[in-house]
């Protein structure tokens, strides 16, 4: 997922010169990923993708909350229920390319 946002989102790579920084592309690392548990591929892997962006929106939903009640303990915890949004949106993209896809 990491691959998928931008680097305001706890460092995203989205953008980032991947090869400049020695780090694989999203698909070399599934490639990785699959040869290491010896797979063939990851079936489904851009619901997956939605589904967790969706997740972590909803994650950092609660954060939000826990700011709003005066709860939240992370030092972070306001950049991230800023982000609520932002990760929303990149969750409903994801979600619309699998419905352009079929």
């Amino acid at each position: 997922m990491m691959y998928r946002l931008p680097p305001s989102v706890l460092g995203g790579f989205a953008g980032a010169d991947l090869a400049n920084l020695g780090i694989p592309t999203e698909q070399e690392y599934a490639d990785l990923y699959c040869r290491r548990t010896d797979r063939d591929g990851i079936e489904h892997l851009q619901f997956y993708m939605a589904f967790n962006m969706f997740r972590f929106a909803a994650i950092f939903h609660g954060i939000r909350g826990r700011m709003a009640r005066g709860t939240a303990v992370s030092a972070n915890a306001q950049s991230m229920a800023e982000q609520v949004e932002l990760l929303a949106d990149l969750a409903w993209a994801q979600a619309s390319s699998l419905k352009r896809a079929r």
